[in-house]
């Protein structure tokens, strides 16, 4: 089941929003609500109260499913430009500079999905594997030397063979523009 909210014009840039939905995006509403309460930045306010409001969305909606806030996750998170204010900035020799005053429109669609959770986990578990492959010690640099080399002399040979091909092509057209000449003659 799905429960939708969206916060419309808000002052507030959609590129400063964009950078805290990152932080939250797809994962479970009680540590999204968690990371943004400990987030410095105006636009953690805005998009926490969005998430909120789509959970009360979905408690009230669905009531007769009995949906708890524990098994909700953030399906999508997504921030679109709402319309521009325009306003002058008055500046030397009668000149006046625009000045655009951003709003932002951010749409919240959270879920109680079962996939969902388990692609969560799977995810999880891959990011452990990663950190615990980048934990590992790192080789010798005579290796690394070894590796560098064997890989040069493999690139002289790959070029040594392209040129024995190229050569070959030319010989051949070489010959063929000769036994032209001579029916021509």
């Amino acid at each position: 089941m799905e429960a939708k909210a969206v916060e419309k014009y808000l002052r507030i840039s959609p590129r400063k929003i964009k950078f805290v939905m990152d932080i939250v995006r797809k994962k479970p509403v009680e540590e999204a609500i968690g990371i943004l309460s400990l987030t410095p930045k105006k636009a953690a306010v805005l998009v926490r109260k969005a998430i909120q409001s789509a959970v009360a969305n979905a408690m009230e909606n669905f009531k007769e499913y009995k949906v708890s806030e524990d098994n909700l996750y953030i399906k999508e998170i997504y921030v679109c430009e709402g319309p521009t204010l325009k306003r002058f900035k008055p500046r030397a020799r009668g000149r006046a500079d625009r000045v655009l005053k951003r709003t932002s429109h951010i749409t919240v669609l959270v879920s109680d999905d079962k996939s969902l959770k388990e692609k969560l986990k799977k995810k999880s578990e891959e990011d452990i594997v990663k950190e615990s492959v980048k934990k590992q010690p790192k080789t010798d640099s005579k290796d690394k030397k070894s590796i560098s080399v064997n890989s040069i002399d493999d690139k002289k040979d790959i070029t040594s063979t392209k040129n024995e091909k190229i050569g070959k092509v030319v010989n051949n057209l070489k010959d063929e523009k000769a036994v032209e000449k001579e029916a021509k003659d």
